[in-house]
């Protein structure tokens, strides 16, 4: 159950009527138990980890997705580009995360809306991880990427899924 500022507002002023767990005073619409109270408050407070999780998650990797070209120029312990260098290949990828990351960052704002949009993140994070794994796995070379970009794109699919399916499931 979502409820809105003012909703929340009004349970609030409902809870200075409640005394010893009977109501003193109701507001219509709004008669609660401090018990029930309790409950609603907890709810709550896990509907705003889950969003906020959510949108932070979404930053982040936005943000790192948008500086994906230093990350493969760098390359940090070897798990971001692959050997030998291919720029074609490269300057493509980078295209694609840098749109992607900025996409990701606009969705922050209202994931919930966005939730067509965060789904294919979850998801083409969880296939692109799985084939990069798989090639990494098979070429010897490319075992980095274990350390890089493959445990990176797993750790998005989780938070962003996880959190978004609690957050649906919630409203």
């Amino acid at each position: 159950m979502i409820l809105s500022h003012k909703e929340i507002c009004m349970l609030k002023i409902c809870l200075l009527g409640l005394k010893d767990n009977k109501v003193l005073f109701t507001v219509p619409k709004y008669s609660v138990t401090i018990e029930q109270f309790r409950i609603l408050n907890q709810n709550l407070r896990g509907q705003m980890s889950n969003l906020s999780i959510l949108k932070n998650t979404l930053r982040v990797f936005g943000v790192a997705f948008v500086l994906i070209i230093p990350m493969m120029k760098l390359d940090p312990l070897g798990g971001w580009a692959w050997t030998p260098g291919q720029w074609e290949y490269e300057m493509m990828i980078q295209g694609v995360y840098m749109t992607l990351g900025v996409m990701m960052i606009i969705a922050s704002k209202d994931p919930v809306k966005h939730s067509m949009f965060v789904w294919f993140v979850v998801w083409s994070s969880i296939v692109h991880g799985g084939i990069m794994a798989y090639q990494a796995i098979i070429d010897v070379h490319e075992i980095g990427h274990f350390l890089g970009d493959i445990p990176a794109l797993f750790i998005l699919s989780i938070l962003a899924g996880y959190t978004l399916r609690k957050e649906l499931a919630s409203q």
